[in-house]
């Protein structure tokens, strides 16, 4: 509706009205928001359009096999997504979404959007995350270190009791080998909870 009405003659004005970002994502977070535990997923997609690369970085709420978007930036680019939108996106989250006492906030995304820096910036701000792992990330302590896939060559998910030492942090490891021989490998800084289900909800938009 909004489209159609702007190139009318008698609703020109439509052409200067700009929907507030932040009213949108308190409305959609209020109605799909509201759960004990929220588990939101971060994605990149980008198209060529018009001469130009489009990229769009979305944080979503994931829900009923589905990301309800959130938060997202633009820009005119493809490949990987700067760090910086990443920051903003997480500002604009801890700055405008009120969230409840006790409340489980998770982060999950694709191999992308990892590192022991990006790691420390969801733990420092009170979220929790569950995120793909690269298959060729080192384990262990300096001087015993091995590739993360030895430890999951299983066709079955597999779920570590303890911690790992990974890439400078402690993380919590799970995944599995599928037929085709790609790994599923996910990371968490929290423990007791059931990573497969969790980082399924953001496989399901894939």
């Amino acid at each position: 509706r909004y489209k159609q009405l702007q190139p009318h003659r008698r609703t020109g004005f439509m052409r200067y009205f700009r929907f507030s970002q932040r009213l949108y994502a308190q409305l959609v977070w209020q109605r799909y928001g509201q759960a004990q535990q929220v588990v939101l997923t971060l994605d990149r997609t980008e198209w060529y359009c018009r001469g130009q690369w489009v990229q769009v970085l979305m944080l979503g709420i994931a829900h009923q096999g589905m990301s309800i978007p959130l938060l997202w930036q633009t820009h005119n680019r493809r490949g990987n997504s700067p760090v910086a939108t990443r920051d903003a996106l997480l500002r604009a989250f801890c700055s405008w979404i009120p969230r409840q006492l006790g409340q489980q906030v998770w982060w999950t995304a694709d191999r992308e959007f990892t590192g022991k820096d990006w790691f420390k910036r969801l733990t420092d701000s009170q979220m929790h995350f569950c995120m793909r792992l690269k298959h060729n990330w080192m384990v262990g302590p300096r001087g015993r270190t091995q590739p993360l896939h030895r430890l999951f060559e299983t066709p079955t998910w597999r779920a570590l009791r303890k911690p790992r030492w990974v890439s400078g942090q402690w993380l919590y490891l799970s995944g599995y080998r599928r037929a085709s021989g790609e790994y599923v490998l996910v990371g968490s800084a929290t423990g007791g909870v059931n990573h497969r289900v969790l980082y399924g909800q953001r496989w399901g938009i894939e």
